[in-house]
């Protein structure tokens, strides 16, 4: 019976599951999820060239918490932390052991000097709800136009290959309200906020006033490659492109989800750290 079932199963491989089933069970398994740690590779574009950057994160969410470790960055700083529990709004950086930490704000221009992305969109749920929210706003025609590759291989994990598609993609024209900013107006409508910066030539993400008219895509990617592990369900792995190319590149690997947490670390007293 069981040699049957095996010569079965080679003659009829099962059919990898649909892009939107797998998208459904990453939004499930990433809102489970209480804190993280990780080891981080980012490739992000930024005008003319590739920023590269290594680092260790951990995440906790309700309360939010992260603590960053640069392991290879052209940034000064050395470490991260944010605990507005016991630091308020601003993140604390350190440059070296011995030079005393700075407080700035998330969205200060130094801390996101060529980055696409604030430290508040460490983990996965920023990803999770663009994903998501472009699954959601074109349900009929998602699986269509997305494909999906069993039995990948990445830093060891079983994962699932997405590609995801948008034959629309394109810049469109918008008129800056009063009140809003960039992140914003992209977190509003599932976009890039570095495409904006990038498309209308800005300096940085302040760069821009009301009743301005600038360009902004009308949606996150024009092509979108995503490994989603197999056991744990979380993206480990992105490729993300606009008309020109690739312009975001993250790889995830030692990830521990929902771990015991100890009591210092998203704390200056945590021994391990130069804060």
């Amino acid at each position: 019976m069981i040699i049957w079932l095996y010569l079965i199963c080679a003659w009829f491989p099962l059919e990898s599951p649909k892009a939107s089933h797998l998208i459904e069970q990453m939004n499930r398994s990433i809102s489970s999820i209480k804190n993280v740690q990780y080891d981080f590779v980012m490739d992000e574009r930024w005008f003319n060239k590739i920023v590269h950057s290594e680092s260790h994160i951990r995440v906790r969410l309700n309360p939010t918490a992260v603590y960053l470790k640069f392991i290879k960055s052209n940034s000064p700083a050395k470490e991260v932390l944010y605990n507005p529990e016991l630091y308020g709004s601003r993140a604390q950086i350190s440059i070296g052991k011995y030079i005393p930490t700075v407080g700035l704000n998330v969205s200060n221009a130094k801390m996101r000097h060529e980055q696409h992305h604030t430290i508040l969109d460490a983990g996965f749920g920023k990803l999770n709800k663009i994903l998501y929210r472009a699954y959601k706003d074109d349900v009929a025609t998602f699986d269509r136009l997305s494909t999906v590759e069993d039995n990948i291989e990445f830093n060891g994990r079983k994962c699932w290959r997405i590609v995801m598609f948008s034959n629309q993609f394109a810049y469109v024209r918008y008129t800056v309200q009063k009140g809003e900013t960039l992140s914003r107006i992209a977190n509003s409508k599932g976009i890039s906020e570095y495409l904006i910066l990038e498309k209308n030539s800005m300096k940085d993400y302040t760069d821009f006033k009301v009743g301005q008219e600038i360009l902004i895509p009308n949606a996150y990617s024009k092509r979108f490659v995503c490994l989603i592990d197999k056991e744990n369900y979380v993206p480990i792995y992105q490729e993300v492109y606009d008309e020109k190319g690739v312009f975001e590149k993250y790889s995830y690997s030692k990830v521990k989800v929902n771990h015991t947490i100890t009591e210092t670390e998203f704390s200056k007293k945590n021994k391990e750290y130069c804060l």
